[in-house]
């Protein structure tokens, strides 16, 4: 397997790593050539901070998870929201699934609105005073993006594959970070309003 520390194992956007975990054959086999040419660790610098990171993973997760329950609630009832897919929603398609993977509902919405995307894109950066408009995820601050075809993020889009189909041009990615869940409704509200 391979894992990304960057992102919520880190959660504070302020370190670059990753994990390759698996059969001691493997990973041998891995250390003996890429180690070689890719590095075999991690600096200090960011090893530490992910491990400053990881000490309070399980609290940042799951307040995480229940704000963006409650944020997938306000948004699925919101009059310009055409669809919303968060895997702890009891609609989700793949809900069961979900459940036996998961622990929690997770931190990652995906929400599809009847606006341009453009224009709604503009008044997110213009009016959120707390989400950040931005490329990202994982972090203590929620972030939110435009994943539409169009969007600037066109290659993130491609990699959803499947999310991609379902995206078409109006989709946008929150992923929630650790802010009071009325502020963070508040900078949607603004935006959607």
């Amino acid at each position: 397997m391979i894992h990304s520390l960057t992102k919520l194992m880190n959660g504070h956007g302020d370190a670059l790593g990753g994990a390759v975990i698996g059969r001691r054959d493997l990973i041998s086999a891995i250390r003996s050539r890429a180690g070689v040419y890719l590095g075999a660790t991690l600096s200090a610098q960011n090893a530490w901070l992910i491990l400053r990171g990881l000490d309070t993973l399980f609290p940042r997760l799951r307040t995480a998870c229940e704000t963006a329950g409650r944020i997938c609630d306000w948004l699925t009832a919101h009059p310009a929201v055409t669809r919303v897919k968060w895997p702890g929603a009891a609609d989700h398609p793949q809900l069961a699934l979900a459940r036996r993977q998961l622990a929690l509902g997770g931190a990652m919405i995906a929400f599809q609105s009847q606006q341009v995307p453009a224009e709604l894109g503009r008044r997110m950066a213009e009016r959120f005073l707390v989400i950040h408009y931005a490329f990202s995820l994982g972090h203590q601050r929620s972030i939110c993006v435009h994943i539409g075809r169009r969007s600037t993020f066109r290659m993130e889009g491609a990699a959803l594959g499947r999310w991609q189909d379902w995206a078409g041009e109006g989709a946008f990615r929150l992923s929630v970070g650790l802010e009071d869940p009325a502020d963070l409704i508040a900078d949607l509200g603004r935006a959607l309003d």
